[in-house]
């Protein structure tokens, strides 16, 4: 008792980490095939242990050693003994620190071995059978194996199909997305020349405290998110830096794509845009070619998610989640370079006058688009007018004449402006812009 009071005090701190995801099962395995050679108050500890883990540990935030004992209902010797029998048995590693607060443990809790596992484990496996003898010990060797001594029988399930019907236009749709990431050699992101400066980026990491082996092992999750969000260099570390986790000391790639679109969101590149924009109306100025549409310009200079915001404001109306989800979507999975999905947004939005982007028929035709093989904004252009005007010369309406009798009139539906004007200096006619400054912009941009 005396040596458990001078290793461990109520008054001292703890936090508690994990060297991997902790789920119910693996308390059950505890509870099943570790408790009878641990017993029941480290089974109780390392439960109670699960749910202080913290994955920041802060240490200013630590808890005292007497919390354990009062939840549990446990003396600090019972407490040290159990932290023994948990460490034995590689349930948990135990550090200890101490700072201006005073002493303090960081526990870091294990996974048990699996029901497998432990019975391959001689340590862990004789000691169970010295603790619970033969018959139990068999018994509990056959726990969760279960019985398949039937498939002699003949089996009577029904598969998917047999039970459910679906659009099979809409599975091989599904087919084309999930398989639609082009080779290598034709990579996407390849092709469409992502403005990476690998130079200035490299430089940035290495004035940073992130690992440059980590960052260009995932490159592609980094030029996907610059596809999407537009985010320069400088930005894209420090976003890369916020996402380090702290426990590993790695980037969590899950957390930088959120605090992308975060800073998306919260609309602090807004200078990046305006200095992009700028330099293309000024590209824009110096080309000579005046058969380029100048909405071609506008497709080019803002990438989706942006020309999304942008356009559904001028229609008076708002980017929804769903609309958001999709075209991010899309733009991940490089199937069209950034300028034809604005102009598959603005053929939705503008010329098929849809309220709203459906996320199948945004889809649907961006994997006919891609099977075409249209690898820019021109050519998108000239393909939605091909198609439009094709559509209008065959629609017909039946008509009576003023005898009574039905004749075939041909309906030939006026192209929308934007696909036969030029020099236009707004996306759409519809609506009156509240902001004034994305109509200076878009002015910049037509030349105006």
């Amino acid at each position: 008792m005396d040596s458990a009071l001078n290793k461990l005090s109520p008054k001292d701190g703890y936090l508690v980490s994990a060297s991997t995801y902790i789920d119910n099962h693996d308390i059950e395995i505890v509870q099943v095939l570790y408790q009878p050679i641990i017993g029941i108050v480290a089974v109780a500890l390392y439960s109670y242990l699960r749910f202080e883990i913290d994955p920041k540990l802060i240490l200013s935030e630590r808890k005292l050693n007497k919390n354990i004992i009062d939840g549990l209902g446990i003396s600090i010797p019972e407490l040290y003994d159990a932290r023994l029998k948990l460490e034995a048995t590689g349930l948990i590693k135990t550090f200890e620190g101490e700072d201006k607060l005073g002493k303090y443990h960081i526990y870091e809790l294990q996974k048990p071995l699996n029901e497998v596992k432990f019975f391959t484990d001689d340590l862990l496996s004789t000691a169970l059978l010295e603790m619970v003898g033969n018959e139990k010990f068999k018994k509990l060797s056959l726990w969760n194996k279960f019985d398949n001594n039937y498939h002699d029988k003949k089996e009577v399930t029904k598969q998917f199909f047999d039970v459910f019907n679906l659009n099979k236009d809409n599975i091989v749709l599904q087919a084309q997305l999930n398989n639609s990431k082009i080779s290598n050699d034709e990579s996407l992101i390849n092709r469409q020349k992502v403005s990476l400066d690998m130079t200035v980026f490299s430089d940035f990491i290495k004035n940073s405290y992130i690992s440059s082996d980590d960052v260009m092992d995932h490159l592609d999750i980094i030029k996907s998110v610059k596809l999407v969000y537009g985010i320069d260099e400088f930005q894209l570390v420090k976003l890369l830096e916020k996402a380090i986790n702290v426990t590993n000391n790695k980037i969590d790639y899950n957390e930088f794509k959120k605090l992308a679109q975060k800073n998306f969101d919260s609309g602090i590149r807004r200078n990046f845009k305006e200095n992009k924009i700028v330099e293309t109306a000024k590209a824009k100025d110096d080309e000579k070619d005046k058969n380029i549409d100048p909405l071609v310009n506008a497709f080019k200079a803002y990438i989706p998610l942006e020309f999304l915001e942008i356009l559904k404001n001028e229609l008076g109306s708002f980017v929804t989640a769903n609309e958001r989800y999709a075209v991010k979507t899309l733009v991940e999975k490089q199937m069209l370079p950034n300028e034809v999905i604005n102009v598959l947004i603005h053929y939705l939005l503008v010329v098929q006058d849809s309220s709203t982007i459906l996320k199948g028929t945004f889809e649907r035709i961006a994997a006919d688009w891609t099977k075409k093989k249209i690898r820019n904004a021109q050519e998108a252009m000239t393909y939605v007018k091909s198609f439009t005007r094709e559509k209008s010369l065959q629609r017909k309406t039946i008509k009576k004449d003023s005898k009574g009798r039905k004749s075939n009139v041909i309906v030939k539906e006026k192209l929308p402006e934007w696909a036969k004007e030029k020099g236009k200096n707004k996306l759409t006619d519809v609506g009156k812009k509240e902001n004034k400054e994305i109509d200076e912009l878009l002015k910049k941009i037509n030349g105006k």
